[in-house]
């Protein structure tokens, strides 16, 4: 197992050096899936546009949990303090 986990980042590792799928020697090992196949996958997945947040919507958000945040704080101090001002006597 660890044989071909080491082969695939090998593999992974040479691809992202190169930038060349053929120089990778990714080829199939005996008894597991097909290296080759693995390493094409992750060679198409880096490939492909990231989806992003457009700032507004970012802004928005971090807004939002920021308030969330001073709401909780508030909630917090205010059943930290006892009602009868801290004494206990």
């Amino acid at each position: 197992m660890y044989q071909d986990d080491d082969r695939l980042q090998d593999a992974l590792h040479k691809y992202e050096q190169s930038g060349n799928l053929e120089e990778t020697g990714a080829e199939p090992i005996p008894g597991s899936d097909d290296l080759s196949s693995l390493v094409y996958l992750a060679a198409s997945i880096k490939g492909l546009n990231h989806p992003e947040q457009d700032g507004a919507t970012a802004n928005q958000e971090k807004r939002r949990i920021v308030a969330a945040a001073e709401v909780k704080k508030q909630k917090q101090h205010a059943s930290s303090r006892s009602r009868n001002g801290g004494f206990t006597g």
